[in-house]
């Protein structure tokens, strides 16, 4: 660990001498990547399991496996890495290939469960109706997911799966009680023998016990299915109170008493009636004892965010729009910074608009402004918001974003290099990567991704160099400072 901070120091002095001005001394890659292998040698592994090559999977339904393959054998967590001849993470990426949602970034490799991988894990597991959760509600390969993707490595899922898909409503709507709505689902290669049945469940995160209430059971399994609903009415005269809900629609086998279900993606709200939601809340309500309004609950980016990646290629064109933003990255796929912010406030707020935003920058030449703000419907229907700019940010700037009813602000920045994200580029920074590449931490992708290649490497050490010196296109950033962010407008 002694020789691990001794070459930090050192990297440090060579960097801070390093500038992009003729006959000043900078530090060479050569140099660099040796450097890097001596601080690879000192960083802690973490065991893993060995990969078990050529297993064959028990095949619970019948389909014998047509050749031996390789299996996924123990549970991956956000930000494994295979380790030591480990092929766990390797094999997880293409069964998630295989399963259509995942696309490895150009330039990347395989192996590295990050970002991009946990999005594509949570759509494979919303497609197989898995719901496996470790601490902090993020997604994980457990025993249902290793056995759905095993089937997929293996080729053992049957040609024609009983499947069904829940259509309306399916996140974000507003229904009143005593309304007439139609529910609305499709369903595939159904049996004769299934049946239909449809109930909601509560939202766990909205601080009500979890609840189940049926409301219907033994409909005809139509492929097109429709039901009309009077909002409210449960199974058997049973009332369903007014409050935020998925639907979850199921087709049942009456002899095995098995189920394939699917659930709305997102939550809807039930409203006792439509003075709910006809009158625009007065600001400021009293939200518990000692606060006043509404308040951010959270921000994607979080508030304070400092967006660390290169501004462009080395030669100065633009990313391109094969770059995929990984998940709560929330940035440009051009290559700029951030231009889209997902807000979730702690009480619901109505008729909010793009009009209900102002933007403040430090680029007083080229102003930024709000053009959209919707209703995202991610958990609470009417609490999360996504805002659209009119521009990324631009290098160097920094914006304070607030909502003017609920006067609250949200400030972001762009400083390329500032990995630790204190508004300033210096040698910190290199530490602040080191962190980042071993696991130590929380360090988002935006600040430690220098070269944008959807994963954290040492790659992104020799970027994050030629920042500093300004090699190719690039500004010397070593020493650059981020403005204060400006004050809010309400």
């Amino acid at each position: 660990m002694k020789k691990k901070y001794i070459l930090l120091a050192l990297l440090a002095v060579g960097l801070i001498f390093g500038s992009a001005n003729a006959g000043a001394q900078t530090i060479g890659a050569g140099e660099l990547q040796k450097l890097i292998m001596l601080l690879n040698s000192q960083a802690v592994s973490r065991p893993t399991t060995p990969s078990q090559p050529y297993v064959p999977v028990p095949d619970p339904i019948g389909y014998p496996p047509s050749e031996r393959c390789s299996v996924i054998t123990q549970d991956l967590f956000f930000g494994d890495e295979d380790y030591g001849g480990s092929r766990q993470i390797r094999l997880m990426q293409k069964a998630l290939e295989k399963a259509g949602v995942f696309e490895l970034p150009k330039g990347a490799t395989y192996g590295f469960f990050g970002r991009i991988t946990l999005r594509a894990l949570e759509k494979f597991q919303d497609q197989n109706n898995i719901l496996e959760r470790a601490t902090g509600n993020i997604a994980y390969v457990g025993p249902q997911t290793r056995t759905a993707m095993n089937r997929l490595l293996c080729n053992l899922l049957p040609p024609n799966p009983v499947s069904i898909k829940v259509v309306s409503p399916n996140g974000g709507e507003g229904w009143f009680l005593g309304s007439q709505e139609r529910i609305i689902w499709n369903a595939f290669n159904v049996p004769a023998n299934r049946i239909v049945n449809i109930s909601l469940i509560t939202d766990e995160n909205s601080g009500v016990p979890f609840a189940a209430y049926t409301l219907m059971l033994g409909l005809a399994p139509d492929q097109r299915g429709g039901f009309s609903w009077t909002v409210g009415a449960g199974y058997r005269d049973s009332k369903v109170p007014a409050g935020v809900y998925r639907m979850s629609i199921c087709l049942g086998d009456p002899v095995t008493g098995s189920e394939v279900c699917d659930r709305s993606d997102s939550y809807f709200k039930i409203y006792d009636s439509t003075a709910d939601v006809a009158l625009v809340p007065t600001y400021p309500p009293t939200v518990g004892t000692d606060l006043t309004g509404p308040i951010i609950i959270s921000s994607a980016p979080a508030n304070g965010s400092v967006d660390a990646r290169q501004p462009s290629k080395l030669d100065g064109t633009q990313i391109g729009s094969s770059f995929v933003a990984p998940r709560g990255d929330r940035s440009s796929p051009t290559g700029e910074s951030y231009d889209i912010l997902d807000l979730t406030y702690s009480t619901d707020l109505y008729n909010i608009t793009a009009d209900s935003f102002s933007v403040i920058s430090s680029n007083a030449i080229d102003p930024v402004v709000v053009t959209r703000a919707n209703y995202s419907g991610a958990v609470y229907p009417y609490r999360s918001f996504k805002v659209s700019l009119s521009r990324s940010l631009k290098p160097g700037e920094r914006v304070s974003i607030a909502n003017k009813p609920t006067k609250t602000s949200v400030c972001l920045g762009y400083l390329p290099g500032d990995v630790d994200g204190n508004g300033e580029v210096n040698a910190k920074d290199i530490s602040a990567l080191t962190n980042a590449i071993n696991g130590v931490g929380s360090v988002a992708l935006y600040q430690s991704d220098i070269d944008r290649s959807g994963t954290v490497t040492y790659q992104d050490y020799l970027r994050l160099v030629d920042l500093f010196n300004g090699a190719g296109v690039y500004e010397p950033w070593l020493g650059q400072k981020l403005p204060a962010c400006p004050a809010p407008v309400f």
